[in-house]
């Protein structure tokens, strides 16, 4: 039975032998509070939107140019700003230990901030910050990729990092 002064039905259903069952809420569709199901808007399980699609496209294709690029390229401009080119004077153990600095920045500031990127993403929506995310990766990724002294190439790795929220 239901409890008292109450009808089964709104969230409730009569079981066997008249124990009450309570239903698992709606997801709201903005997905504003923790422990809420996620949903897109104008949810139909047959169709994603197009919009939601381009951002996880745009996601992917940023994840890679942000981790791949400055990886590869690092070694040769970290070489290229300490002032040896090739079979120049700047030692390998100093080259490698600037490279490090770069790609360990990236990680360790997109590690300080993904708490918050999440707190953000709960109230705003993951769509807006996934977006913001990509424009401000691509960006920094092409400042760190033009860059011309170690300290900016550091700085844009640093940002990027920052802005990063799809890790």
């Amino acid at each position: 039975m239901a409890r008292a002064g109450r009808k089964a039905g709104g969230g409730e259903r009569e079981g066997k032998g008249g124990a009450t069952a309570v239903a698992a809420p709606l997801a709201d569709p903005d997905c504003a509070a923790p422990g809420k199901a996620a949903r897109l808007p104008h949810h139909n399980p047959d169709r994603v939107p197009p919009s939601f699609l381009l951002a996880i496209g745009l996601n992917q294709f940023y994840m890679s140019s942000v981790i791949l690029v400055p990886r590869t390229l690092s070694v040769f401009m970290v070489r290229r700003f300490l002032g040896g080119g090739p079979g120049g004077d700047a030692g390998e153990a100093r080259v490698a230990a600037a490279t490090g600095a770069l790609s360990s920045t990236f990680s360790l500031v997109q590690l300080a901030v993904s708490f918050f990127w999440g707190w953000v993403s709960d109230i705003t929506g993951r769509l807006p910050i996934l977006l913001l995310s990509n424009v401000a990766s691509g960006l920094l990724t092409a400042g760190f990729t033009l860059s011309t002294s170690y300290r900016f190439a550091l700085a844009a790795r640093a940002v990027g990092g920052a802005f990063m929220c799809s890790g």
